[in-house]
């Protein structure tokens, strides 16, 4: 979360639980926008596209509820707590951290990893990938679907082979835990 709200603290997490729920609210809320707006069949009808069509269509509609389901919960909280909540949620929405974050999301291959990793979190947990190297080699096929990104990554190989290994620490430094072990390609 602190990737894509850099106006959070980790203290706030621990100290201010309502800000952080009230910032991390309306990115959803505003996510939930978005995804709504999203044709999904413009995507390319690859099989690794396939979850990211489902996940896309949940946030749509299962976030959406939950979103709404958060913010009814926010008023049963104590009054100081609920105005927090609230107050973050609003200054969340006029700053636009939505529009932030997907900046983000476009400018950081952590930020592009990490959320990689959160889609993939199902087929991770349910052991249907084999390795890290299958995993990253998906990674790479969202990636390159991009305008101009497939050409990019064929002319500069070391910036491919950087990013693997980043996506490695990343996948390390997460826990995730596949069928098995994948090693980077010898070169």
């Amino acid at each position: 979360m602190r990737v894509f709200l850099p106006s959070l603290k980790a203290a706030d997490f621990k100290r201010n639980r309502e800000r952080f729920e009230g910032y991390g609210l309306a990115l959803m809320a505003r996510l939930v926008e978005e995804a709504g707006k999203l044709n999904t069949t413009k995507l390319p009808n690859h099989p690794i596209f396939v979850g990211l069509k489902e996940q896309i269509e949940s946030i749509a509609t299962v976030v959406a509820g939950r979103v709404q389901k958060a913010l009814r919960a926010a008023t049963a909280l104590p009054v100081a707590g609920a105005g927090e909540v609230f107050a973050a949620f609003a200054e969340g929405l006029k700053k636009d951290t939505f529009r932030f974050a997907m900046d983000r999301l476009r400018d950081s291959q952590t930020a592009q990893i990490c959320l990689f990793l959160v889609f993939a979190r199902p087929l991770i947990e349910a052991r249907q990938v084999p390795n890290i190297t299958v995993l990253f080699e998906n990674f790479m096929k969202i990636k390159e679907a991009f305008p101009g990104q497939k050409e990019f990554f064929s002319k500069h190989p070391q910036t491919r082979d950087s990013l693997e290994q980043h996506f490695r620490r990343i996948c390390s430094a997460d826990g995730v835990k596949l069928a098995g072990r994948g090693q980077p390609k010898k070169k």
